[in-house]
């Protein structure tokens, strides 16, 4: 029994191989084909491939620029607040200055409106009150005219700073978008060893 069961299962695995020889065929055409549409697919993964690597290197370089234009907006706001305190110690200065002149009036309505003036150790006295107040006013213009001072070139020093960054900034943009063929970069090296040698 079990022979006549493998004599079937031979003719019968036969007749599979037949029947799967009759749909492969060899066709010089059909492979042709083949090869040319593996092709398009190959160079279609390329091109992807090159898009995304450019559009990653797209992406590195708006993070950057993104940090650079925070950079530049905390640079910013520090000036904001660098004018802010320059402006504030100016009202500070005007503030002291009335009230200088108000106590120099005073002193002046106080000296000229006493009855007598002969008496010399009162006078002396509003002299060096009279004198005092001046002097602290100078005292503290001078004070004020150097903070003013040192404020100013910590705010032309951030300015400048600012201003560099700002023109590197745009030389990379341009850069970026206009970027220099090789050919110019390899004419100027041609003329740069022209000039040199």
């Amino acid at each position: 029994m079990s022979r006549v069961k493998l004599f079937i299962n031979k003719l019968s695995s036969k007749n599979n191989e037949d029947n799967i020889n009759d749909y492969v065929e060899y066709n010089p055409q059909n492979i042709e084909n083949i090869l040319v549409k593996f092709h398009r697919l190959h160079e279609q993964v390329c091109v992807m491939e090159k898009s995304l690597k450019n559009a990653e290197n797209r992406s590195n370089y708006y993070e950057d620029l993104f940090i650079k234009f925070q950079t530049m907006f905390n640079d910013e706001l520090t000036l904001f607040k660098q004018y802010k305190s320059h402006i504030f110690l100016l009202n500070q200065t005007l503030r002291e200055n009335e009230l200088f002149i108000k106590e120099l009036d005073r002193e002046l309505k106080d000296y000229f409106e006493s009855s007598d003036h002969n008496n010399n150790e009162e006078d002396k006295e509003k002299f060096m009150s009279f004198k005092r107040i001046v002097l602290r006013f100078f005292h503290q213009n001078n004070l004020s005219k150097s903070m003013l001072k040192q404020k100013l070139i910590d705010l032309n020093e951030n300015i400048e700073r600012k201003n560099h960054l700002l023109e590197k900034l745009q030389d990379e943009i341009s850069s970026f978008y206009n970027p220099s063929s090789p050919l110019k970069l390899q004419k100027n090296k041609i003329e740069l060893k022209q000039a040199v040698g």
